[in-house]
């Protein structure tokens, strides 16, 4: 029943099975997604920035991807494309709203006053 432990299983097991390959292939959106998450979680952030605009190219609309590539923006301490990143996933797929108030790679964000407006709501605003 909780999306975000069920989303975060997910993604490291595709980390996990990516990293069992030899040579990974990144060709793919969700190859490319895995990949940069990976790097985010070994602070190899101009890494995960690479892959995830890579990503964004064949997947513009990809919530996730503008999801992640803000908290990538935010642990390099980029709040302007941090904001711009968040912002656009939220509108993209407002889950995304709750899943960046709950995100403790985004704290950084929530404590600055120009991304204020990306926290405000949450699930209760998603079901009006």
């Amino acid at each position: 029943p909780d999306v975000a432990l069920k989303h975060s299983a997910t993604v490291y097991l595709r980390i996990c099975q990516q990293r069992m390959q030899s040579e990974p292939q990144l060709k793919t959106v969700e190859d490319r997604y895995n990949a940069a998450v990976a790097a985010i979680n070994d602070r190899r952030l101009e890494d995960a920035d690479q892959l995830l605009r890579l990503a964004l190219k064949q997947d513009p609309k990809g919530a996730h991807l503008h999801f992640a590539l803000g908290v990538a923006a935010t642990l390099s301490g980029d709040i302007a494309g941090a904001i711009s990143s968040v912002e656009r996933a939220i509108e993209l797929d407002p889950q995304n709203r709750v899943l960046a108030q709950r995100d403790s790679d985004l704290a950084a964000l929530r404590s600055n006053p120009l991304a204020a407006r990306l926290f405000a709501g949450g699930s209760d605003d998603e079901a009006a």
